[in-house]
């Protein structure tokens, strides 16, 4: 079983329900350390969700105030998060290409079906993964990594027993 390590506000983002006029994120953009456009990534499937260890206070009240500006989130909300451990399952659907257009499961889609299907006010315009529906789990500590990892298998067998059910086999 793969994990991709998201920064905790913007998992805050992926994992929070849909509520008040919020649209949850399904759109994971991917960009390097420095803020450029990032490569695109070719998992699909099955992945978990991991938080990183540390959340910048600054970034938390830039995204947060950009979002609110953006008309994205509740102005009175202050998400607490969780950092440093798989918190969620999705299932990656495809990758969506700075023109717009997506390579998915089910082959190619054109901008305007993207559009339709995915919010895209969560896009910044480069490589960015399309998530399906999103399981919140039970917090799990754990290492994280770039670009997506491999689980320990010890860590994958901790959630297992918690869940009362297997993930699927490793892509």
């Amino acid at each position: 079983m793969r994990a991709l390590t998201i920064h905790p506000i913007w998992l805050h983002m992926i994992t929070r329900p849909a509520a008040r006029g919020f649209s949850p994120k399904r759109v994971e953009n991917r960009t390097d350390r420095n803020g450029n456009a990032g490569q695109p990534c070719h998992h699909r499937g099955p992945l978990l969700l991991h938080a990183s260890a540390k959340q910048a206070r600054r970034e938390y009240d830039d995204v947060l105030r950009q979002l609110v500006d953006e008309g994205m989130f509740p102005a009175d909300e202050r998400p607490e998060l969780k950092c440093g451990g798989i918190v969620a399952y999705t299932t990656v659907l495809g990758h969506l290409r700075p023109d717009g257009t997506a390579g998915t499961v089910d082959g190619e889609l054109t901008a305007a079906r993207v559009r339709k299907r995915f919010d895209l006010r969560w896009w910044r315009g480069d490589h960015a993964l399309l998530l399906g529906d999103v399981e919140g789990l039970p917090f799990v500590g754990c290492k994280g990594a770039l670009n997506t990892w491999r689980v320990q298998p010890e860590i994958l067998a901790q959630l297992e027993r918690q869940l009362g059910r297997t993930f699927p086999a490793a892509a």
